[in-house]
């Protein structure tokens, strides 16, 4: 089971660097198995940042996908067990994470 902290600092560290996102859930199922629960969902999500260029082709990536994050109960209170991403399509720049570190490494060891 992956800590409340550790998975908010997995995706801040992927997700904060980037100027914008929107990320929209929809269409959950839950299924509820004693302490055990199953939450599937459809997703879209959105990613630009205009650091890496004008074209939308370099700075917008933006992937459709199927998401089931699965919950334990533990304490009274249910806990992220796990979480699992499909991505059934993308357009746009799907090496946008990996530019932007680039981008920021280069950056730092410019002393910009």
């Amino acid at each position: 089971m992956i800590s409340a902290d550790a998975l908010k600092a997995a995706w801040e560290g992927l997700l904060g660097p980037m100027e914008l996102t929107q990320h929209m859930l929809t269409s959950h199922v839950v299924s509820v198995d004693g302490d055990e629960a199953t939450v599937n969902y459809h997703l879209e999500a959105l990613h630009h940042h205009s650091a890496l260029g004008e074209s939308e082709d370099v700075n917008t990536w933006i992937f459709y996908g199927r998401g089931s994050h699965g919950l334990r109960r533990s304490s009274g209170s249910w806990k992220v067990a796990s979480v699992r991403l499909a991505v059934v399509h993308s357009v746009g720049n799907k090496n946008m994470p990996a530019a932007i570190m680039a981008a920021e490494g280069s950056s730092a060891s410019s002393g910009n």
